[in-house]
């Protein structure tokens, strides 16, 4: 740290890394040159060729920082990533690049948050941002940085599409600001680029590498499951095709290394990156999730212009993502979101009425709370179960006892009258008549008054959701029949409309036709085939993993951590516990219970039989590392956890 204040005159922009300098350098004419440099609008304003022109000076309304170039003999190349990067020295050097080169600002303060505070006072600089998400400064920092310029400026610097649909290059890059965004591993953060237009498909130069492939090998370097990221740069626009297709086509099928002869595959140009070192790579870190949802987004419809026009307008773009947040479930996301859609274009004057119909656990749960997540709403929960009277579920009038404590629904109503809410109704054919009855007026007109004081409340963009298991025997037969044992394009092919008229029927001789005639929208949620109960048994496995990857933590009593949980041939293990664990009426729950018994447990009777004592400062060293994998013992097969060592990280 300087002894000297931060001024705006002693914190430049950003620092540019030595790869980046080396390929500007090699494009120079002369030997040593300085950059050109641009204003805050994002423009060049000149060259300058001589060291006294070097001018610090870095106010918001100035010019931005100019750095010095070196040229590719002079520069040295950067650890890892930044050996190898001009083209012409590919062949002398790594060119896997995973691991972004670090990132330093030449002055900031002790405390990295305000260092990126007080960078606001100066030019916008994607460099600055680089070095903000390397150094895990929290998200809201980074987005109150972002949002502290005016958003053209910051759409060209970080290289976006604009409205004339043309490029916009500032300046010659290795990587996008977003690929340091997914190096972080953050969801939101590459949500938030996506969001302001970053492009889902850029590239990391000079090897054309997508930024989808990149989020995937980065995984192997940092022992890190990256697979959020992946769906969240798929659900918002990147390609499938950029991976090769024989890799995932068959999510089942561990991906091959050698890469296969134009006769075998279909050649598409859009993975001609893939040399044969990348892809052997890729079949190292390619897991089973992301192999499908790979898959997925290969046969999903892409959003259409409105509809990714409506979401932009009403900052729900991320609610795009949520066919990438179920397993299974296609065409039950693909006709909630058209709807959801719909209604929010046409300015409805009454609320969205939902109802969630199939076995437990397939997903109807996990729809409605990756809504209230992706569509940054409050979502409340009610468990019908206890819902006998009016009073059960709304609270009292006023002025009877109890009334002025209203009911969690009443007081969730009147917190956001008029505003966008989601009412999720859990086991709703466990209500009674009265309680249904209670709720036609709101379903109907989107009034109701918040039984504390009488006080009229405006419900219309309210989305009910009411989910229950009645006219499941209806689906499974309706599945049996149609979908069962069936290729993916014979299901999608499925005809929802006849399986539609038969809930209607059904829920009217159930619930009565006044409130089925107001539910919008009947929602069939359909057992899982054979290769979905593998992936949601991955997927239980998965999060295992990030569990046990966090660091030890005495205080809080966490004594397992800091491990890296090697799942060998994950296809194998979990299409081995879905096939004798799955049970239809459980769904995901019996996954689950699969993977604690055999992954859990025996990790945890291995990890115990250790004579020494744990300590935090195992967390300063390389992971421990744990195998699962697939063995025949006593002509059974049987999920088996050893011991394997270290495995060191990058600091």
């Amino acid at each position: 740290m300087p002894d000297i204040p931060l001024t705006p005159r002693s914190l430049p922009g950003g620092y540019v890394p030595p790869h980046i300098r080396a390929g500007r350098a090699l494009r120079a004419r002369e030997s040593s040159a300085w950059t050109n440099y641009r204003d805050n609008t994002g423009k060049f304003m000149g060259d300058s060729n001589t060291a006294d022109d070097l001018d610090p000076i870095t106010e918001k309304t100035g010019k931005a920082f100019r750095v010095k170039e070196e040229t590719a003999e002079e520069t040295k190349p950067a650890s890892s990533i930044g050996q190898g990067l001009v083209k012409k020295n590919l062949q002398q050097a790594s060119p896997i690049p995973f691991v972004l080169p670090r990132v330093q600002l030449e002055v900031k303060y002790v405390e990295d948050d305000l260092t990126l505070q007080y960078a606001q006072q100066l030019s916008f600089s994607e460099i600055t941002l680089a070095w903000a998400f390397q150094q895990a400064i929290s998200f809201e920092a980074i987005k109150d940085y972002i949002y502290s310029y005016p958003l053209g400026l910051i759409r060209k610097s970080l290289s976006l599409i604009v409205d004339d649909k043309s490029e916009v290059s500032l300046h010659p890059k290795f990587a996008s600001v977003l690929f340091y965004a997914v190096e972080r591993n953050c969801p939101r953060s590459v949500r938030l680029l996506l969001e302001l237009g970053a492009d889902p498909n850029t590239v990391i130069y000079p090897y054309d590498m997508p930024i989808l492939a990149f989020a995937i090998l980065h995984a192997e370097n940092e022992c890190l499951n990256t697979t959020s990221i992946v769906t969240t740069l798929l659900g918002l626009g990147a390609s499938s095709f950029c991976i090769p297709k024989d890799m995932w086509e068959d999510y089942l099928k561990v991906p091959r290394t050698e890469i296969p002869t134009s006769n075998q595959v279909d050649v598409d140009t859009r993975s001609s990156w893939c040399t044969p070192t990348f892809r052997a790579a890729l079949s190292r870190t390619l897991n089973l999730t992301q192999r499908y949802f790979l898959a997925k987004a290969a046969t999903l419809k892409p959003p259409s212009g409105r509809m990714k026009q409506i979401a932009k307008a009403h900052n729900i773009t991320a609610l795009l993502e949520a066919p990438y947040h179920l397993v299974g479930q296609a065409p039950a996301t693909t006709v909630v979101l058209s709807r959801v859609f719909g209604h929010i274009a046409l300015c409805a004057d009454t609320p969205l009425i939902l109802i969630y119909a199939g076995p437990s656990g397939h997903g109807k749960t996990e729809l409605a709370k990756q809504m209230g997540t992706l569509m940054s709403v409050d979502l409340l929960v009610v468990d019908c179960t206890e819902m006998r009277y009016e009073t059960d579920i709304f609270g009292p009038k006023n002025p009877f006892f109890g009334s002025a404590e209203g009911s969690p629904l009443n007081n969730y109503l009147a917190q956001h009258s008029g505003e966008r809410s989601i009412v999720f109704l859990d086991e709703f054919e466990k209500t009674t008549d009265n309680v249904r009855l209670a709720l036609l007026l709101a379903f109907d007109s989107g009034t109701y008054r918040d039984r504390r004081n009488g006080e009229a409340l405006d419900c219309s963009k309210t989305i009910w959701v009411l989910a229950t298991n009645h006219g499941t025997e209806t689906i499974v037969k309706f599945y049996n029949q149609y979908m069962k044992d069936q290729t993916e394009e014979v299901r999608a092919a499925a005809p929802l409309s006849l399986l539609d008229i038969m809930l209607k029927k059904a829920f009217t001789q159930e619930m009565g036709a006044p409130l089925t005639g107001r539910v919008t929208l009947i929602v069939p949620f359909v057992p899982f085939s054979p290769g979905e109960q593998a992936v949601v048994t991955h997927k239980f496995i998965l999060d295992f993993v990030d569990k046990m990857r966090q660091p030890i933590d005495l205080i809080a009593k966490r004594f397992v951590g800091h491990i890296h949980l090697h799942i060998q041939n994950d296809t194998q293990i979990a299409s081995h516990l879905a096939e004798i664990g799955y049970q239809l009426d459980l769904g995901a729950r019996s996954l689950q219970r699969m993977v604690q018994q055999h992954i859990h447990v025996k990790l945890a009777d291995k990890y115990v039989e250790g004579d020494d004592e744990v300590t935090e400062g195992i967390n300063e060293g390389p992971l421990q590392k744990y195998g699962v994998l697939l063995k025949v013992i006593e002509d059974e097969m049987e999920v088996v956890v050893n011991k394997e060592g270290f495995t060191p990280v990058r600091k």
